[in-house]
């Protein structure tokens, strides 16, 4: 029933269509019954029993919620003697591309934030993304490991598949870099945009915010059957992803700058589309921007975001004490599915860091759990240790 219902769901019109149209139904029919009183009431019955018809969508529309709501997420929480140094800020800007961001910048963008970021860091530039899509991108990151193949919508956990496995498997058996930072004694955190990040690394984070494509945290359906269920218009869509954006935002600030907390993701909802940023403005959109422009315009507002983070850093006195890590979990997929370019940002800023280094190396951003461990197990503190260990570490980039 679980798989069917859905099936089912995916065909039936959304229940705004519905209600949008038994409305008109009733008004036409009210506006029959006026003209002609006679057959006004033969077309008010016709309606009456046509919204009847439809009682059974509504009821597999609920059943289908019912369905995937799973328990409610129990965060481990803080543990009060851990550890606060060294500390690390990751920062996923979702579909970031380096061709755009940096390569070819589009004439008229400015970047300022990513810039001196860029003059005081580490810039990995051969830096292969870990999935064409987040929903396995991320849990590749995440777990150090290729991940072929997922699923949240499930109560039975978090079901994926990895190279080397057979079959599917709950991928929370894995190891991953909030439970190896945990057992090192961090406390930590996650601000995240698209996937259930609270219910599914529950057990491993001190503190989590998510603004979840599969609904709230305790929910587990795509964002493609909840649009179905609810009938979002585009403009509906670019209005919630600006509330997203704003939410997050708020959020990565708070996190990024609480010394408790030893290791933090904040996965955030830009450069992604719609376009929801207004660069000659300097603010968000109501509306949907040029379709032309609406993906250099979100790279501004990501440089912007990167500012506020950054100033939420400074003020609170740890910029300079943390380690920061920016990257994206894939390219702009809009190009086309070119394996010959599937490059992310990924730069990295090492406590105390003020000089650039550019590495030309052949890496994949699987990598990330695990040069996140050596930052936390202390092996990482210089840009030479960090030259070694990529060294060490490089490999075909889509393997």
């Amino acid at each position: 029933l679980r798989q069917t219902v859905p099936a089912v769901a995916h065909v039936l019109p959304s229940t705004l269509s519905v209600v949008i149209g038994g409305l008109a139904m009733l008004l036409l029919a009210a506006w029959a019954l006026l003209k002609w009183p006679r057959t006004g009431v033969a077309s008010v019955e016709f309606v009456l029993a046509f919204m009847v018809f439809l009682l059974p969508l509504f009821f597999v529309r609920a059943v289908l919620v019912v369905l995937h709501t799973a328990p409610p997420p129990q965060i481990a929480g803080f543990m009060p003697y851990a550890k606060s140094s060294p500390r690390i800020v990751w920062i996923i800007f979702d579909e970031m591309d380096p061709r755009f961001a940096f390569d070819h910048r589009p004439t008229g963008l400015v970047l300022p934030e990513f810039d001196r970021l860029k003059s005081q860091a580490s810039y990995m530039n051969d830096m292969w993304q870990a999935g064409f899509d987040t929903d396995v991108a991320m849990p590749s990151l995440i777990f150090g490991e290729h991940v072929n193949e997922i699923s949240f919508a499930s109560r039975r956990g978090f079901l994926g598949t990895v190279d080397g496995a057979v079959g599917r498997d709950d991928l929370r058996r894995l190891p991953d870099v909030f439970g190896d930072a945990r057992q090192a004694g961090f406390n930590t955190g996650i601000v995240g945009w698209f996937l259930p990040y609270c219910r599914i690394f529950a057990a491993e984070l001190s503190q989590c915010y998510t603004e979840s494509m599969y609904g709230n945290s305790q929910n587990t359906l795509s964002a493609r059957r909840q649009s179905q269920i609810y009938g979002l218009t585009p403009w509906q869509s670019h209005l919630q992803h600006v509330q997203r954006y704003s939410a997050l935002l708020e959020q990565a600030k708070a996190m990024a700058s609480n010394p408790r907390l030893g290791l933090v993701l904040l996965h955030l909802a830009v450069p992604h589309g719609p376009g929801i940023y207004d660069s000659r403005r300097a603010q968000l959109t109501k509306f949907g921007i040029d379709d032309r422009n609406w993906y250099a315009e979100n790279l501004a507002l990501t440089d912007r975001t990167l500012g506020q983070i950054r100033g939420a850093m400074e003020q609170a006195g740890i910029w300079d004490s943390t380690v920061v890590v920016i990257s994206s979990d894939h390219k702009l997929r809009s190009v086309g599915p070119s394996h010959s370019e599937g490059r992310v940002p990924y730069i990295v800023k090492l406590a105390g860091q003020s000089h650039a280094w550019i590495c030309d190396l052949p890496l994949n951003a699987r990598i990330t759990r695990s040069l996140i461990g050596a930052i936390l197990q202390g092996k990482l503190a210089t840009t030479s240790d960090l030259q070694v260990w990529l060294s060490l570490n490089q490999s075909d980039r889509k393997s």
